[in-house]
């Protein structure tokens, strides 16, 4: 008899495996900061290029794009939203984000 998990227990193992696996060690590391955005509805990513800080959300609607002492200084509407949170129901779910380069030129 073959017992097959779900695919998302699949998922679940698979990343616990790679996340075990991952060694880095960082010395030193320590919080300098804590501040909340009470304009931002939460933040999932956080990317940083060319001196400003780029702040993503699962349920927001923009991307929060900060200076390096976290004043907002831009924001980028990723999705046209009449609300600060975009509902659960219809949120992308964004959780992640990354800069890398095609031919040349950075993409986030």
């Amino acid at each position: 008899m073959h017992l097959q998990m779900p695919k998302w227990n699949n998922l679940l193992l698979v990343t616990l495996i790679i996340m075990s696996s991952c060694k880095t060690i960082v010395n030193d590391l320590r919080v300098e900061k804590i501040l909340s955005l009470d304009n931002f509805p939460s933040g999932s990513s956080l990317e940083y290029y060319d001196n400003k800080l780029y702040l993503g959300g699962v349920d927001a609607a923009k991307l929060l794009v900060l200076d390096t002492n976290y004043n907002t200084i831009d924001s980028l509407t990723l999705f046209e939203s009449t609300t600060r949170r975009i509902p659960k129901a219809i949120k992308a779910d964004m959780e992640a984000s990354a800069i890398v380069s095609i031919n040349a030129q950075p993409h986030l």
